[in-house]
């Protein structure tokens, strides 16, 4: 809020609005500003974050500026006044400095390396100066043209050569929906419990900030306006939006790519893989012509050359040959770009993979990549996901081709074209991908445990369902719930919504046995009350599913005190103190009567009859069960996630009547948090606040919080 300008504000200005009735003139302008804004409550919260982060106000400046405001205008109009007041730094403006960015993504973003690029890149000159040119006269561009045919690289080639035009430049992957690919970018003040609701506000606040000289470019945008909702208001934004897609959208402003025009470029392209073929020009001519100039099958095509040890005339005719034998029949799947000639494409890309003899252990490989988000995962995580010693064959096949590489990232993921083909023929399946898939199901067994690539996981869970085979229901069911459970834990509540419709649609819910339908329901009642806030709805299903393992046996035992300590999280939120401790009683009873062991289940289940406990005024219950888990909390080191929410829902809980103490158990809430949430985080910023504050319970009022 420092002012830096040609020319202070006169005193005698100052002064008139000081007066309380020339305020209130003020509010009335700011009022008037503000009935043409539409998200106010994103006007309020921006407002108050450039006031608290400017350090250059004194911490009591700030509580006065922020306190005892009945409206927003009255909030505004105080900020005005008083940066109107402050020093003045004068800005000469016959000094001009050297441009700069406005901002750096590094200081908002985790994943913002622009992806590498193809170290082999041949023509496109008239495309990249005939983008330019575009983009220059419309703030919004769609390249459009079949898949394979060069866009993705056309539009990485196009935001190196003119990055300096830019104030920045950001590279995204659509991700199915324009929500979902906002709201799985990855920001450096995102916390683990964050739900995907919360996510996709925060993130998109950022794109509603972005200049109008930063380039967005949206790769792969493969479907249609009237399947996104949220495509007409991204496009309104104020930055230039450069879109690669295979679809013709008739609404927007639109360059095509093609095959490349010049033989002599696509030869180069041919020549870069297959060096050795440069003394047969008219058969490299025949080839690049049989593969219809498809830049990625000419590409491919070399490199099949090089490693089967083909002759440019073996290729040729191995291409040309109908009715190739291959090792497993081929239904070839035709769609969005649909026509002669791109079947004609995939038989090709068919006849290459014949033609490398690709090894059972690549075979292997390419099976799970298929599984694999199209916008890839770091490549050790693939390797330790895989139990695979080495990364030999994963390296080869990028070598062949066939995984793609993202080195500034290092990333690795199938081209989406490959990704249509090979799964066309090698679809992966629950028999065939036994150990990839105990791997992860491995890691959401250990759900109570925090990992530092969770969002990979559940990107690859939900990827998983949408590719995979269900040839064993059992292993499925399984597979479900575990995956379930870690949805829960970061509170990826569409996330699991989806894998429960998929659930429910690929698997027929008659002949599940009881354990099946009944987690079914306990994640639909999820779902219901932490995703939507429902928790009547949620209860319902609670009820139900419980209802389905009655009466509760060892088999069902450790599955009930789930339902039960869910039960009585939603008792707390709907008020019936009675309920809420007796359901968080009878999940406690059960693992008593059957013996089971402590774990993260049994701390998460005793803390919440602890805080419940507390909640209604029964102090040494609450108290005495809070210290045996502090103690047991000691040796969980890798809890620290679960260990922060305890403490701070014991802090709340004791708010009202032990404020002294609730701020103990906030100061342990933070230690807990501390490695796993950077420090301006929001969960982090709001412990900082209230360990600062003298009366807790009038901060938290001052903050908007109840409890």
């Amino acid at each position: 809020m420092t002012i830096h300008g040609i020319r202070k504000v006169s005193k005698d200005i100052v002064a008139v609005y000081a007066k309380p009735e020339n305020l209130e003139k003020l509010e009335q302008g700011v009022a008037n500003v503000l009935e043409e804004m539409v998200d106010l409550p994103y006007v309020n919260e921006q407002l108050s974050t450039l006031l608290w982060q400017d350090t250059t106000i004194s911490y009591a400046m700030r509580m006065e500026l922020s306190e005892d405001n009945d409206s927003l205008e009255h909030f505004i109009s105080k900020c005005i006044l008083f940066g109107m007041s402050r020093t003045f730094i004068s800005r000469d403006p016959s000094k001009k400095t050297a441009k700069k960015k406005s901002f750096l993504l590094s200081d908002y973003l985790l994943d913002y390396h622009f992806p590498s690029l193809n170290s082999v890149f041949y023509g496109r000159e008239d495309d990249l100066s005939a983008i330019h040119q575009k983009l220059s006269e419309t703030p919004c561009l769609f390249l459009e043209g079949i898949g394979g045919i060069g866009k993705s690289e056309l539009a990485k080639q196009f935001g190196k050569r003119y990055e300096e035009e830019y104030d920045n430049v950001l590279f995204i992957r659509y991700a199915g929906n324009l929500r979902k690919t906002i709201t799985r970018l990855e920001f450096i003040d995102d916390k683990k419990d964050m739900s995907d609701d919360t996510l996709f506000q925060n993130h998109y606040r950022f794109f509603k900030q972005l200049p109008t000289d930063t380039l967005v470019i949206l790769d792969n945008f493969d479907t249609v306006p009237e399947k996104d909702d949220l495509f007409h208001e991204f496009l309104s934004l104020s930055f230039q939006l450069l879109v690669t897609t295979r679809c013709h959208i008739d609404e927007v402003s639109t360059h095509s790519v093609t095959e490349l025009e010049s033989m002599d470029e696509l030869s180069e392209l041919f020549y870069a893989y297959a060096p050795i073929t440069r003394d047969k020009p008219l058969i490299v001519a025949d080839i690049i012509q049989e593969v219809y100039r498809h830049t990625l099958t000419v590409e491919m095509a070399a490199k099949t050359l090089t490693a089967a040890d083909l002759t440019p005339e073996m290729l040729l005719a191995a291409l040309q040959k109908e009715g190739l034998a291959l090792s497993e029949p081929i239904k070839v799947k035709v769609k969005k770009d649909s026509s002669t000639k791109k079947k004609k494409l995939y038989e090709h890309i068919q006849t290459l993979f014949t033609l490398q003899n690709l090894s059972e252990h690549n075979l292997y490989i390419l099976r799970h990549m298929v599984l694999i988000p199209l916008y890839g995962i770091p490549k050790r995580l693939f390797q330790e996901w895989m139990k695979i010693q080495n990364l030999n064959y994963v390296n080869s096949l990028i070598d062949y081709g066939w995984i793609q590489q993202d080195m500034a990232n290092n990333r690795i993921s199938l081209h989406p074209f490959l990704h249509e083909v090979i799964a066309s023929f090698s679809k992966p399946k629950f028999s065939t991908c036994g150990a990839f898939l105990t791997s992860i199901y491995t890691t959401c067994f250990r759900y109570g445990e925090d990992i530092p690539y969770y969002r990979d996981l559940l990107s690859t869970i939900e990827s998983i369902f949408q590719e995979i085979e269900i040839d064993d229901t059992a292993s499925a069911y399984h597979f479900f719930s575990e995956s379930l459970g870690y949805c829960g834990k970061y509170h990826q509540w569409s996330r699991a919504e989806k894998l429960l419709d998929i659930m429910k649609d690929s698997i027929p819910m008659e002949g599940i046995h009881k354990r099946e339908k009944a987690t079914y329901e306990l994640y639909r009642g999820l779902v219901s009350g932490g995703g939507k806030a429902d928790f009547k709805a949620g209860l319902m299903h609670l009820k139900r599913g419980l209802e389905i393992i009655q009466p509760i046996s060892k088999e069902y035992a450790g599955l009930a005190t789930h339902f039960y300590s869910n039960l009585s999280n939603f008792y707390a939120v709907l008020g019936d103190r009675k309920s809420q401790i007796a359901s968080a009683e009878r999940a406690l009873l059960l693992r008593k009567e059957y013996c089971m062991p402590e774990n993260l289940d049994s701390f998460t289940q005793r803390g919440n009859l602890a805080i419940a406990y507390i909640m209604n005024n029964e102090h040494e219950k609450g108290d005495k069960m809070v210290d045996k888990l502090d103690k047991w909390a000691k040796t969980a080191p890798n809890f620290g996630m679960t260990l922060g929410e305890f403490y701070s829902g014991v802090g709340f809980a004791k708010l009202s009547s032990q404020p002294c103490i609730a701020r103990d158990y906030f100061l342990k809430a933070k230690q807990s948090y501390a490695a796993h949430l950077p420090p301006k985080d929001e969960t982090m910023m709001m412990l900082n606040f209230l360990l600062q504050q003298g009366d807790l319970a009038l901060a938290m009022k001052k903050i908007g919080m109840t409890f």
